[in-house]
């Protein structure tokens, strides 16, 4: 069918009120002109304005279809209005457009057959164009000014459920492209402030249709989020802000190492925060690891003696009870489990614990050779009651041989 024949259908199937139309024009031709007085195209006529004449063959509608109205004096009536009828005891599960431009009510296609080898540029099905406003004798303020807009979602009605919304993007067959898209969006230019989009209130779903959060992603197959700056020697990262008092930033540094927060190396990996404030690592809702807006490090504690800046500080740990290969493993607890006297435990591979307090000890495990690698350590054990404290240092003699010697 011929797109003439669907706008002859479409103007007759709705109420048409061009209240400003003055000629009704079309292809090479005049499909109908007349005076001022044209108010309505009635259901099966398309008349001349002012007078009755009327298009009654359907092949007689050329290809093209021009409105021509009057400049207007006030903004109550737009230059096009559709009126749609109250439909009532519609068929069961068949779908109802208001309007259809091409195609068929079940998604059918239409055909654009182009000539020639050469690049089409752009190709669009509907156009709006860019609008200039301009003021006639004082200035004119905006709210807002939009080129489309969609009065929300349809209104839900006795007995009826499910979702809606103001504007779906059907998926559609996009098998023949490279690359195909659902939406395109491109920031306009010149204004003080540019913004391709402004998503105002609400949750938004990347994946899916019920985001839980301001911003919820879902994705079946290792879904990620990718910041790239194309900008060769640029910086890169995500910002969290509370109001002007909290921050937190993960990035990439610029090539200098100076671009994000604080200085460093080019192109380091950067997190942290802007503000006077710390830094927490959490597993299980627990903190772990902190640090201070000062620069103390604290592990299992965020509990620091006064003054302390750029300090470690560990927190009650649970001892090793193994030794793995290359490892040495360092906590805090109480010395022989006595209340009141914490301090360092150190735990090599062989299995040897040192212990630092008031003093140095090496505490347990199978006690080594004395040889220059441990020269001067000291090894004790706590004898049981009545039992005399083995208390030995590895000291190398005027003979140049190592051994442990007993202290007491």
């Amino acid at each position: 069918m011929k797109r003439a024949t669907l706008a002859y259908l479409f103007l007759t199937l709705f109420c048409i009120s061009p209240v400003h139309a003055q000629i009704l024009t079309g292809g090479a031709g005049s499909v109908s002109t007349g005076g001022t007085g044209a108010t309505t195209f009635t259901a099966g006529l398309i008349r001349s304005p002012g007078g009755t004449t009327a298009l009654t063959s359907v092949t007689s509608i050329p290809d093209v279809l021009t409105f021509a109205p009057t400049a207007r004096t006030s903004g109550s009536a737009p230059f096009f209005l559709i009126t749609t009828p109250a439909d009532t005891t519609l068929a069961a599960a068949a779908e109802a457009p208001g309007i259809l431009l091409g195609g068929t009510s079940g998604g059918g296609t239409v055909t654009r057959q182009f000539s020639g080898n050469d690049t089409v540029t752009l190709q669009r099905e509907i156009v709006i164009p860019q609008i200039t406003y301009t003021g006639s004798v004082a200035s004119k303020t905006f709210t807002l000014a939009a080129s489309l807009s969609v009065v929300g979602v349809p209104i839900r009605g006795t007995n009826v459920l499910g979702s809606a919304a103001a504007l779906n993007i059907e998926a559609g067959n996009g098998s023949t492209w490279t690359n195909a898209t659902g939406l395109v969006v491109n920031a306009p230019a010149g204004a003080t402030n540019n913004y391709p989009a402004a998503f105002l209130g609400g949750n938004i779903g990347i994946g899916t249709s019920t985001p839980a959060s301001i911003l919820d992603i879902e994705g079946a197959s290792s879904p990620f989020v990718s910041v790239k700056n194309t900008t060769v020697g640029g910086l890169a990262y995500a910002r969290w802000l509370s109001t002007t008092n909290g921050s937190l930033y993960i990035g990439v540094e610029n090539s200098a190492g100076n671009g994000l927060l604080g200085t460093g190396s080019g192109y380091d990996g950067v997190i942290g925060t802007a503000h006077n404030t710390g830094l927490r690592l959490i597993t299980n809702n627990a903190t772990r690891m902190s640090i201070t807006n000062v620069g103390n490090v604290g592990v299992a504690t965020n509990t620091f003696g006064t003054a302390a800046v750029g300090v470690l500080g560990l927190g009650t740990a649970t001892a090793p009870t193994t030794s793995p290969v290359d490892v040495v493993q360092l906590w805090a607890a109480d010395i022989n489990a006595v209340a009141g006297e914490h301090g360092l435990h150190i735990r090599d591979e062989l299995g040897g614990v040192y212990k630092i307090g008031a003093g140095i000890m090496w505490a347990s495990g199978t006690k080594p050779t004395c040889a220059s690698g441990i020269r001067g350590t000291v090894y004790y054990v706590a004898g049981g009651a009545g039992v005399l404290d083995t208390f030995e240092v590895c000291r190398k003699d005027a003979a140049d041989a190592y051994a442990w010697v007993s202290l007491f």
